[in-house]
């Protein structure tokens, strides 16, 4: 026979296909071991532009709280002296009109301050400023409100009160402004390691997958930076509810301490 006419000599290494199975088997954990680092990576950077944010938004409620809002004390005191005073006479009715725009004015400096971030938040923590929020919008809303809270043992990361906090701000916001409800319900506790945060509405509920699915296309930005604040703090959040029922928000975060400061 021609040597051209025989089949050709194949050469198999037992074992070559385990090699590359391997090989490939390795590349994929090294791909996930990327991929995980690049999203803790991103998820730092996320919070601390955020947390940053928060600075400039409590610098700016401070300052319009202590120099604006100062200011418009200053002239409303000013121009209660000036009705009060015999000279007045004539001018009495612009006065007025002049006294109950400045106290409109304070009313809306003092809005926007507590809106940006409010005192309370920082100087007595979580539990005190998720009270004083549901206060505020049952006020607001004409709603009867119950409260419910774990004491916590001591202050929780700022990041994780922030994200706490801004949840339950919109949650409150929305049966305010949408839920058509007459009572709430808001809990803060720990639960299995975790707090947890659920405000309750007995308002006309809604279909909770199709209100996620329009907020994905942009029809409310609100509940998707309740699922963002969640997440950034490393927690997660669901949305119980449908049409009739009422609703249900329930955020989750781990109890992560402050550290206390050197000496303390």
């Amino acid at each position: 026979m021609d040597n051209s006419e025989k089949p050709a000599l194949r050469i198999h290494m037992h074992g070559d296909s385990d090699l590359d199975a391997d090989l490939i088997c390795r590349a994929r954990q090294q791909a996930e071991t990327n991929r995980a680092l690049c999203s803790r990576d991103l998820r730092a950077l996320a919070c601390r532009f955020v947390m940053a944010q928060e600075g400039e938004r409590r610098d700016i409620a401070r300052e319009l709280h202590d120099e604006i809002g100062q200011a418009l004390v200053v002239m409303q005191i000013n121009l209660q002296w000036m009705i009060k005073m015999p000279e007045a006479g004539a001018l009495t009715p612009l006065l007025t009109e002049n006294l109950n725009a400045v106290e409109k004015m304070i009313d809306q400096v003092r809005d926007i301050s507590h809106n940006l971030r409010p005192p309370v938040l920082d100087d007595l923590g979580l539990e005190s400023a998720v009270h004083w929020c549901t206060e505020r919008q049952a006020t607001l809303g004409g709603l009867s409100v119950e409260f419910h809270t774990d004491s916590l043992e001591a202050r929780l990361k700022t990041v994780i009160e922030t994200a706490c906090f801004r949840v339950a701000q919109e949650a409150l916001s929305n049966v305010v402004r949408h839920a058509q409800a007459k009572s709430l319900v808001v809990e803060l506790c720990q639960e299995e390691g975790l707090l947890h945060l659920r405000v309750r509405d007995d308002g006309g509920g809604f279909d909770a997958a199709t209100a996620r699915e329009n907020a994905v296309r942009g029809a409310s930005l609100g509940l998707l930076s309740m699922e963002e604040w969640s997440k950034l703090a490393g927690g997660g959040l669901e949305f119980l509810s449908s049409p009739g029922m009422g609703a249900e928000v329930h955020a989750w975060f781990p109890l992560t301490w402050q550290v206390p400061p050197t000496g303390s």
